[in-house]
Formats: C-alpha cells, structure tokens, sequence
C-alpha cells in the first residue's frame, strides 16, 4: 500500500501515554574543592553536550585545594533510559580511558588560587563508536569518584518537525506550553515505531524536567506523528533572575556592593517573588552561566571567586518548606550548598556561595516535604521564553542498544497556535 496509517488510540487522552520524569542528577560526591564545572560543545552557545560523532566537546573544572592533585576519567554507555547498555567497552569505545587529565593550569592574578583542568574529546587517545546516552566519571587518584555528567553522541537520520504551542488546555491556558512534532526517517523505514522509537523531551537543557514514555498519535507514509497530546505540556515558568559580576570589583547589573575583603563578596539585591507580578520578558540563557572577566584575557584561570549573597523576600515561610537557590551554575540539584537560610528579622530567605565571576542565571526552588515546586515562587507563563530539546532513540532489528538519531532544539519565542505543517 501506498499509504500505510497505523492509529493507535482513538481519542485525544489515549492517543500518546507520556509522563514527567526526574532523571538523577550527577552529583559533586563529597568534595567541596571542585568548582565550575563547563561542560560543553566546543561551538554551543548551552552548556549540554550534544555532538555528531566526530565533533569535539570538552569538561573543565576548578580545584580550590592549593595542591596539585591528579584526575582521571572513565567513559560509559547507556541505554535511552539512562540503565547500563549492553555494549562491551570496545564495542563504543576505539582507545583506552582511565586516563590521567594532563592539561592543568594554576590561576593567575586572583585571589582565590585555584587549578584549572580541561578535558577534550575525542582525542588522540579515544574516540567514540557508537551513538546515545553517555556518562564521563572523575575519579581522583585513590579512584574515587569526584563528579560525573552526561553527555550524548547523534547520527541524524530523521527529519524533525516541530512547533511549540500555548497549551489548549482550559486549566493550563495560561501557564503550559505544548509541543507538537512530526519524524520522518531518511532513506529507511521503521516498521513498529511504538517500540522501535522512544522520545525524550528536555525542556531548558535540564535533565530534572524531562517527558519520557512518548508514543505516536499516528504513523502515515513513514512520517510519525506526535501531535495534539494533552501530555506533551511543560509548565512554562518564567524568565531566570540574573547577575553580572564579570567586573568583580564594582556594582553592576542587580548587585547592590561589593565588598573588597580576603575573599571579594558580591551583594545581590533582594529579589521579590515573580509570581506576584504579570510576565515581563527578561532576555535570559535559561539557567545557564558563562565564566567571565573583565580583568583578564584569559577567564578560564583569570576569573576570581566572590561569595555571592542571595536573598529572597517570603514572609510566608512554614516548618516543612525549604528554599534552594538552582540554576546550572550547581546543576540544577537540591543539595545543602545550595539551601537558603530564614531570617525571621527581616523576613527574608538568605544564602552565600562562593561562585567564579561571570554571567549567571538562578531561580528560587521550594522543596515541601518531599514535593518540588519548580515553578511555585517564579510563577509560570505560556508565553516565558523556553527552549526544548528533542532526543530520537532507535533501536534496529538484532541490536541490543537504542541509538540516538534524532535532535531537535526548539524555541518557544515566537509561541503560537497554528497547526504544524506536514
């Protein structure tokens, strides 16, 4: 048949069983010494991995201990789900890793002494064989495991679609963002899209906010749809509060002093919940930070470190609410680092943390018990600027691993409700 139309549910509610996940975080493991943690694209403007997979990235990181310590890397596979694939270590990998990180370099100029180590890959030493989910593990020279992140390697083998639209929603027309989008593959054909594809869909690059378990509304001609799901919604949120310190030593962009001691500290003013207001647009990078200075050429060991003093305005503090300070500078985590501190004084939420100077988004995350409220302090708008991001799994006839080949980064600037072209 010329036409091939394969529907799977009937009504809009069955159409697509998707739901919101928390994938875990990769966390700092006891070690208050590691700082600024760049991981990227060598040519993205956001700090989230994504290459072909002969393309470059590469991690750098900050040790505060005056000493020169070694660290060493490990590289591991994953399946879409984030669960150990099946591969053996030289079916993904051409080369050896547990390799020492070689180049370091000491701070110069600052006050805060600090060793820079910078990570790029592929390299001479190794590179990748296969697509998908990845993980890079640091370990210290008692092969201790430091910190991990992850990252992900693509073959683009399907067209993409997409549209982002105000949620149709009555209870959500005002607050969610719907994300519509069409796969078509190129040069093959995928005969069970239902259980040979699986979709991920990150909003703003963050692995805390995540839909997962999608399914097609309708497959027709090779192309598969996604289309009209009341499940592909994401709360829209609002625009990141921000600061500038990349000129340490002065006020600038809502810092209201400096203070110049053995260790510089940088005094935010204090902000007002967002969601007592109407939506302002507010140009923001969503979360991320850039490391930057004005006193140097080089801010990878020029950059200094100050306390940064946060403060939020919330007079409605209870016993089984907690307030963290979040953003991408700490990797989006809940963690005692980051946990403001109330001072029933003056009514506010407060707390310091040491931070390299540069550009930085942050938001303010209320934990109730054991739920999250991202959104609950910021408020959330349909038409806050977001990005997504589309992650396309496929896993072919006799293999044993889902492979990643499709990518899609989309942005909700121009939000509308016009209906997506096939």
């Amino acid at each position: 048949m010329d036409i091939r139309v394969v529907l799977i549910f009937i009504f809009n509610l069955f159409f697509v069983e998707s739901s919101s996940c928390n994938v875990k975080l990769d966390s700092l493991i006891n070690n208050d010494r590691i700082k600024s943690i760049i991981f990227k694209n060598t040519n993205e403007k956001y700090q989230f991995p994504i290459i072909n997979i002969n393309e470059k990235f590469f991690l750098s990181f900050d040790d505060l201990s005056y000493l020169d310590n070694d660290y060493y890397y490990k590289i591991f596979h994953y399946d879409y789900n984030w669960t150990k694939s099946k591969l053996f270590k030289n079916e993904y990998l051409q080369g050896i890793d547990n390799l020492r990180i070689t180049e370091v370099n000491s701070s110069f100029g600052t006050k805060q002494i600090y060793n820079n180590y910078k990570l790029v890959l592929p390299n001479d030493e190794l590179k990748f064989l296969k697509t998908g989910n990845y993980k890079i593990k640091i370990f210290n020279i008692d092969d201790k495991l430091i910190f991990e992140r992850k990252f992900l390697i693509v073959e683009q083998k399907v067209k993409i679609n997409s549209k982002i639209n105000r949620s149709n929603i009555n209870n959500n027309l005002g607050t969610h963002q719907r994300i519509n989008f069409i796969i078509e593959p190129i040069d093959f054909f995928i005969q069970d899209p239902e259980n040979q594809i699986k979709i991920l869909i990150i909003q703003n690059f963050q692995w805390d906010n995540v839909l997962n378990n999608i399914y097609p509304t309708f497959s027709i001609n090779n192309q598969i749809h996604y289309v009209n799901n009341n499940l592909l919604e994401f709360e829209g949120g609002n625009e990141y509060y921000h600061f500038d310190n990349k000129d340490i030593r002065v006020e600038n962009q809502n810092i209201s002093y400096v203070n110049n001691d053995d260790k510089y500290q940088t005094y935010l003013y204090t902000n007002i919940e967002k969601k007592l207001y109407p939506y302002t647009f507010d140009q923001d990078i969503n979360g991320d930070f850039k490391i930057l200075t004005t006193l140097g050429n080089n801010s990878e060991i020029e950059a200094d470190y100050s306390y940064v003093h946060f403060s939020l305005a919330r007079s409605q503090y209870k016993d089984n609410e907690s307030v963290y300070v979040y953003g991408n500078f700490n990797n989006y985590e809940l963690s005692e680092e980051n946990l403001m501190n109330f001072n029933p004084s003056l009514d506010l939420f407060e707390k310091r943390i040491l931070l390299k100077q540069g550009f930085y988004n942050y938001k303010y995350i209320l934990k109730k018990n054991d739920s999250i409220k991202k959104n609950l302090i910021s408020g959330t708008h349909y038409r806050t600027e977001n990005s997504y991001q589309i992650l396309v799994y496929y896993k072919s006839p006799g293999s044993n691993f889902f492979s990643l080949i499709g990518f899609d980064n989309l942005n909700s600037f121009n939000i509308n409700n016009s209906n997506l072209s096939r």
